[in-house]
């Protein structure tokens, strides 16, 4: 073979391995939803209604994103509709309701305000007259609150970011777990959602 034979040759098998495209390693995506655990939760009462404090734990080697827990206190009487939907109605109420309370009670301080209403016995009959009104639109809308059957008693808690192996305290709250003193709430059972930290 002749010098340009074998220049020739060179540059092809050269030209060849040049303009091949190099493989590229395939990328795996886990698709399956993060395990975490629960490590404890317990169930409190309080003025606004029952709320859940807990741990949850990260036993995998990867962190996770956009953890929601979602706790059912009174799952027995929830009703078969959407709970979302549910719980966003019912706490769109509940805030209305707050707003035409709190206007009721600044009603109430008022009156109880004006000059002579504690000292005139007529301003009195008729100031308690109007403080007995505003009460009754106060008992109204408490109960026009929403109630667990609603919701099912649904608390949440939401958690940006835990780190692999590690634990993150929570407390799920809601506006629809109300504490009835004549009924014991369901034993706790959380139901997690989270994304995996690409």
């Amino acid at each position: 073979m002749s010098v340009n034979a074998k220049v020739i040759m060179a540059l092809a098998v050269l030209l060849s391995a040049v303009g091949a495209p190099a493989q590229q390693p395939e990328r795996t995506v886990n698709t399956t939803a993060p395990a975490l655990k629960i490590i404890r939760n317990s169930l409190h009462d309080r003025e606004s209604g029952y709320v859940v404090n807990g741990t949850i734990y990260n036993p995998n080697a990867k962190a996770v994103k956009n953890v929601v827990i979602k706790y059912y206190i009174w799952k027995k009487y929830m009703a078969t509709e959407d709970s979302k939907r549910n719980q966003d109605e019912a706490e769109e109420t509940k805030a209305k309701l707050k707003i035409e309370i709190a206007a009721y009670r600044e009603q109430i301080d008022a009156i109880r305000a004006e000059p002579g209403v504690n000292t005139a016995p007529a301003a009195n009959t008729q100031a308690a007259a109007e403080i007995v009104a505003l009460q009754r639109k106060i008992v109204d809308a408490v109960l026009r609150y929403p109630r667990p059957a609603q919701t099912g008693g649904l608390v949440t808690a939401n958690i940006n970011y835990i780190p692999p192996k590690q634990s993150v305290a929570f407390t799920a709250t809601g506006c629809c777990a109300d504490v009835m003193t004549h009924e014991m709430p369901d034993p706790l059972s959380a139901e997690i959602t989270a994304e995996w930290n690409q």
